[in-house]
């Protein structure tokens, strides 16, 4: 004759016998409820975390092209700042900036264009019209027609 043992393991009953299966299910719907609200927290942080660098990286990103593109410009400047520079012994060189400054040579007079007295336009005449030949009068007549 064999006897069961009570403590053996095929006698042992689950954890879960004589529950309802109904509360497992629901304990694993609150499982995934709980999971996806951590899920969504940590995404919220890791997104508190990450937006302030990247904005400054964006930004950063943008002035670096604006300051290149100076960067361009002066170094054109400085490119013809050098040459001019390179020229600043040639006496015709010398002469065309002493003018631009009002200077003039011995013997020379110095004139200054100014404004109208009403505004800063200064109105121009007309030019002097040529007479009219005859064959003109008549061209101008048939360009009038059409």
């Amino acid at each position: 004759m064999t006897t069961k043992r009570r403590n053996s393991p095929r006698a042992r009953k689950s954890p879960n016998a004589g529950k309802n299966p109904r509360s497992k299910a629901r304990r694993g719907r609150s499982s995934f409820a709980g999971n996806l609200v951590a899920l969504i927290l940590v995404l919220i942080v890791t997104a508190w975390f990450i937006y302030p660098p990247a904005s400054d990286y964006l930004a950063k990103r943008g002035e670096k092209s604006e300051l290149e593109a100076e960067l361009q410009s002066l170094q054109a400047e400085n490119a013809r700042l050098k040459s001019e520079l390179a020229r600043s012994g040639d006496d015709r060189f010398l002469e065309e900036r002493a003018r631009e400054q009002g200077m003039v040579n011995p013997g020379e007079e110095a004139m200054q264009v100014v404004p109208d007295e009403k505004g800063d336009k200064v109105e121009e005449k007309d030019p002097p019209r040529k007479e009219k030949s005859w064959w003109d009068g008549v061209v101008e007549f048939f360009r009038n027609l059409f």
